[in-house]
Parts: structure tokens; sequence; C-alpha cells
């Protein structure tokens, strides 16, 4: 949902997600004279709430040494950013927000005329498109403030763990559990799955079976893998018996990985919904890294993941797939997607379809915003590095290739190269590598991540691409799919792409930004702001911290009018 409003001076752009509300803020270059941020109060009619937002920064004349954990009331340190998001709101709920500018001197602050915008926080339940965003932020000043320095497993009182997971989850476990709960006797679901090491989603199947639906799980079972060993002792200790090809199929010839992650609801002889999405069904993948899950209601959709479901049963080799794939969903032309939802399945005989979504993201007329989970293909790459009037922005797991190259990669950037520092001066590209705050300094809090990641994708595991998010016609591509060649040509996959949905750009696009936010803050912080005695304040002179803002080559200014709801 988007609502916007203005007072001549200053202008308030609000767009909803289910639990995000992203406020663009604008300001006439009279009003931003002398202005040194803004106070946001939020208020809540249905719970009696009005209170001032919090942040993290002080003016250091006001506060010369902050204290860890500290929030400080925007009314007293001003937000000093265009672009902010309130990350805790609550879906279906309604939210008015008052948006004060600031002036004067920190010890001497004076207000303006405040502009009033009002706003419902998308529900999560939708007769087309339902889409469930985990934490993904373990490493965060949120949990160091409400579990400490604690990982979850390290938690014994059991209240408290419980309260950990559920903040972690965000809702992902109860969709994937509630989606499995629909099937009743008589019903059918359907999944394909390459991590299933998360006993209570097992136990759900199994449950669903015991009801009466009928319950049929591929599972990836290539021999000799780690994953294959856990998979199937989930499975048996849920009741289930091993690749029996009644209820269970082993996954044995995959090019590479069975990497789906689908569960499909028939009813009678209808299939009416998908749940897919970026989450192994693993604690990792439900409560660590980022994460989704996004529930398709639409029965020709539905049909098509059955199709390719009963192909991937017979256990079939590449070769043999991927004439039944590319019969379901032939490669489309980028510069012509189709209005809806398309769905792209994998292996395909080339990889054409990654050129495909490279042109896709270079046809981005305003922002462009993309995850990447491990490297970035030379592809997307060459994209980024060509000048374009949009500004795209990258969340990247690492912040650097590997120092040494591994056989099939497609690393092109020289070895230990940053890529942050690598577009550092495009003025156009903007990205966010996975970071944490390790250690405790100033007002920040040391953070810890969960554990349950291993060493490889700590932070972004996460498979979506967003195009002009915020026109009216926006194009989201979304999935198992990790945007490289072994995902489009190898190994088993599905993406969405769907055109034209401003509710599910919406969604996305908040969710994306609060990951970026939180991520290149770190970056910064774990980089520069260490050795900047001025990096944990707001800045005292409006000029300082309104000189990029303000300079129409600097990405915010363009992301500053991209979500200005303007003057008109």
């Amino acid at each position: 949902m988007r609502s916007g409003n203005h007072n001549g001076k200053i202008s308030v752009h609000a767009i909803s997600g289910n639990h995000v509300v992203t406020l663009g803020l604008d300001a006439t270059d009279e009003a931003m004279v002398g202005l040194l941020g803004f106070a946001i109060r939020r208020t809540q009619e249905a719970k009696n709430e009005s209170y001032f937002m919090r942040g993290y920064k002080p003016f250091k004349e006001v506060y010369p040494q902050p204290k860890p954990g500290v929030y400080y009331s925007s009314s007293e340190q001003p937000i000093q950013s265009f672009i902010w998001g309130d990350y805790a709101v609550e879906a279906g709920q309604t939210y008015g927000y008052e948006v004060i500018p600031v002036y004067g001197t920190p010890k001497n602050l004076k207000y303006g005329e405040s502009v009033v915008v009002e706003i419902t926080a998308e529900k999560l339940e939708n007769d087309k498109h339902e889409i469930f965003f985990n934490r993904g932020v373990a490493a965060s000043q949120a949990y160091a403030v409400k579990f400490g320095d604690k990982k979850p497993h390290q938690i014994t009182d059991p209240v408290v763990r419980k309260d950990v997971y559920d903040w972690l989850s965000r809702g992902l476990i109860e969709s994937i559990i509630n989606f499995i709960k629909q099937a009743g006797d008589g019903d059918r679901i359907y999944a394909a799955l390459y991590e299933l090491d998360y006993p209570p989603v097992m136990d759900a199947m199994k449950s669903a079976q015991l009801r009466g639906a009928d319950v049929k799980i591929i599972y990836h079972a290539k021999k000799e893998e780690k994953q294959t060993t856990d998979n199937e002792r989930v499975l048996f200790n849920a009741g289930f018996t091993l690749d029996d090809k009644v209820a269970t199929f082993a996954r044995t010839h995959p090019g590479n990985i069975s990497h789906n992650k689908f569960f499909i609801l028939i009813k009678g002889e209808t299939p009416k919904q998908v749940f897919t999405g970026s989450t192994n069904i693993s604690e990792g993948g439900i409560f660590g890294h980022s994460n989704l899950g996004h529930c398709i209601k639409d029965d020709v959709v539905a049909a098509d993941y059955l199709r390719y479901w009963e192909a991937l049963k017979n256990d079939p080799t590449q070769e043999e797939l991927d004439d039944v794939v590319e019969d379901l969903q032939p490669d489309i032309d980028p510069d012509n997607i189709p209005m809806g939802t398309t769905v792209i399945f994998s292996p395909r005989k080339t990889d054409a379809m990654m050129d495909v979504y490279v042109k896709a993201l270079g046809n981005a007329k305003e922002l462009g915003n993309i995850t990447l989970s491990f490297n970035m293909d030379k592809r997307f790459l060459a994209e980024l590095e060509r000048k374009t009037d949009a500004v795209r922005y990258v969340i990247l797991n690492k912040d650097k290739e590997p120092d040494k190259k591994k056989k099939g990669t497609e690393i092109i950037l020289k070895e230990g190269m940053d890529y942050v520092q690598h577009f550092r001066r495009d003025g156009d590209v903007y990205i966010a590598p996975g970071g944490m705050i390790g250690e405790g300094w100033e007002q920040w809090l040391k953070e810890t991540l969960t554990g349950f990641n291993g060493s490889t994708v700590l932070y972004i595991h996460t498979k979506f691409m967003l195009i002009d998010a915020l026109t009216n016609d926006p194009i989201i591509i979304t999935g198992s799919a990790n945007f490289s060649k072994a995902s489009t040509d190898t190994n088993d996959e599905n993406m969405l792409i769907i055109r034209g949905n401003t509710r599910v750009a919406d969604i996305y696009l908040g969710e994306f930004f609060r990951i970026y936010d939180h991520l290149y803050f770190r970056y910064i912080v774990t980089k520069f702001a260490k050795d900047d005695e001025e990096g944990g304040f707001l800045a005292s002179d409006s000029d300082e911290w309104l000189r990029l803002y303000r300079n129409p080559n600097s990405s915010k200014f363009k992301k500053r009018k991209i979500f200005s709801f303007g003057f008109d």
C-alpha cells in the first residue's frame, strides 16, 4: 500500500509491506536551510498509542559519551535521513506518522510545520500472493538488547528460547506449518525439497498423512552426501519409509543438486496453491540467514508446478528433465515480460535465462534491486558496470571474492577484491555485504550470529530481483535459483516472474531495504567508523548531512527523488 501527503515544504510518502513501513521524506530547498533532521511520531489508535520513534545516534554536544544499547527519541535526537523504515509494524494494522522538521541547534531545537500520513500495513492473508520473510538479521542490536550475546542453542530457559525462535522466524515457520495444515482428508500435498532436516515440518507432513491426505515428498538423495543422510534421518524419524515410491521419492540423479523448496496443495483434482521461495527446511534456513516463503494461490501456476513435480518424481537425469522443463515454459523475452505470474523451471538446455535476468535488471528505468547469495556472475558484473539512469542496489553474502578461484566458479574480479570498493565511485551502484558488529565499542553492543549456518552463507540466502518496484508496472523475480549458471542449466530449481503487482513489489522492496540498510550500516561501522570520532554521532551542521542528499550525482539524492511523494 502507498500513501502520501505534503504541506508545500515537507512531503512524506509511506509504502507498507506486512511488517515494514518505509517513509520517503522530501523537502524543498527552502525547507532544507538549517534542517537538522526529522522527528517522527507514530500513532496507533487501535492500541491507544502515540510516541516518538527512536534511534541510536545522538548529538555529541548533548550526549558526549553515549551508552551501549541506549535509544534516543527522535524529538530530541532527530533522524538524519530522507528514507526511514519502521520495522516493527503488525500486519493489517493502521498507523499514523507525523513527520516534524527539526531546526535550531543541538541544545536548542526548533520545530517546523509537520506532515501527517496514515497507512495500513498489508495483511498476511491474500487471495493471490502471501509473502513471509524471516528476521534474517540475528546479528543485530535488537537481538543483543532482547537476548544478550548468547546464541539460541545456548539459551536454557524454555520460555526465553521460544521467544528467540519466534523472533527469528518472524512468522516464516508458522506459514510453512499452516500451509501443510490445509491438507485434510482426501486432499493431496506434494513437496520437492533440497534440505528437509528441520523435524517439525516433516512431522507436520506426517500428521497430514494421518489426517487422510495423500502426502508425497521428493527429496535430495545424491549418494555419499551429508545432506542425503540428514534428509533420510529426519524422514525416517517422522515415520516415513525411505524412497518407497508411494510417499517418498529419492532424487538421486540431478545434474548437480535438487535445489527446489516447494509444496503443492491439491484439492480434489485441482492444484490450488504453491508454497515456494528460498527457504530450505532446516534450522539455518528458517531461523538463521535471510530467507522468504512465497505462497501463490493460482490454479494455473499450481498446475505447472504439479507437472514439474510429476517429472521430478521419476528421478530423471539432467538430459531427460530439460526437455520437460522447456516444454512447460520456454525462455522469455526480457523486453516483453508477460503481465501476471510466469514460472521458470530448471534445469534448462542452456543458460539463456541468465541473460534474460541480466537484461531485465538493465531495463530498470529508476530502481533495480537484487540479492546474490554466492558469487556474482560475470554478466551481472558487466551490467552493473554499465552506466544507466537507474540506481542499482545489491545485497551480497560477502564483500570479497575468495582468495583462490575454485573449479567451476564464475569469478572474474581479481582475487580478494572488495565488491563495495570496486563500485564505490560509480555513483549508481551500491552494495551491502553481510556483516556484524563483532565486538562492543562506543554505543554499539556486541552482536552474535545464530550458529545455524556453518561458514559459507552466514547472512544472505534470498534470491530475488526487483525492477522499478515503486512504479505501477513493477517486476519481481523470486524463487530458489541463485542467479547463476548452475542454477539455470544444471540444478533442479523454480523461479517466479511477477509483473504488475504493486502489493507484492511493496512487500519485497520494504524487506530489501530493511536488510540492505542493516548490513550497509555494519559495513561502514566495521570498516570506517572506528577510525572516525564522529561516526557514532549526528551531524551538528545541517549542511554536513544534507550535502549528499542535495548532490544530483549521489545515490542519496536519487533515492530521495525515487521515494519522494512530491509536492504536486
